[in-house]
């Protein structure tokens, strides 16, 4: 199943990206794509809310360190909003909860 992408300006400075299916190196160009095309803009804080997806590869993971590197110098960055245990574990195995926020729900992402 293709990644179905969806955003919304939230603030001038942010965006909300949902993710719907399967993030992998067939669909990280896209979610790069739009993701930069926003912070070029000035949205520079990104949330990204994975709860509709259903697998993520080591390519999909490599794209949020890759847009978190791309806002953090432009006083932004990435947070991740992720319900699915078995997700978030990568993420804790791989080290990128250490770089960007990755919670369970959205409220906790916003502290």
């Amino acid at each position: 199943m293709p990644i179905r992408i969806t955003s919304r300006p939230v603030s001038e400075d942010t965006v909300s990206f949902s993710l719907d299916g399967v993030l992998d190196a067939a669909s990280v160009d896209e979610v790069r794509e739009k993701a930069v095309s926003y912070i070029n803009g000035g949205r520079v804080n990104v949330f990204m809310d994975l709860s509709a997806v259903d697998f993520i590869d080591s390519e999909g993971q490599s794209i949020f360190e890759e847009i978190h590197n791309f806002a953090t110098p432009l006083g932004g960055g990435v947070r991740i909003i992720c319900p699915d245990p078995g997700i978030r574990k990568t993420f804790e195995i791989t080290g990128l909860d250490e770089i960007i926020s990755v919670s369970e729900k959205q409220e906790d992402s916003m502290k």
